[in-house]
């Protein structure tokens, strides 16, 4: 067993990493790049929330042994203080067992 020690690395940070990897192995010229490792980030405050969701009926079909009988429709909303408001939309497929 090896008793190296893993540093926790930020989805952030991985992205930022891979696509210098990726821009070096691709053979760019990065004469003068420079990577924000530090990025300055602006305070959001969230005034108001929602979501909720909708069952989707489907013609049950099976996986595994359990059958998938309704897809979830979900919608989530951020409002901030300064009013800009947004959407996620998003679909589950709910496994009955």
């Amino acid at each position: 067993m090896s008793t190296e020690s893993h540093e926790h690395i930020g989805r952030r940070s991985f992205l930022q990493k891979a696509g210098l990897v990726t821009l070096a192995g691709a053979g760019a010229d990065l004469t003068g790049f420079q990577l924000p490792f530090s990025p300055t980030m602006k305070k959001i405050k969230i005034t108001n929330v929602d979501s909720n969701f909708e069952r989707e009926p489907l013609n049950p079909y099976r996986f595994k042994g359990s059958a998938i009988t309704d897809s979830w429709q979900s919608i989530a909303m951020l409002e901030s203080e300064s009013g800009i408001r947004k959407v996620g939309l998003g679909t589950q497929g709910v496994l009955l067992v």
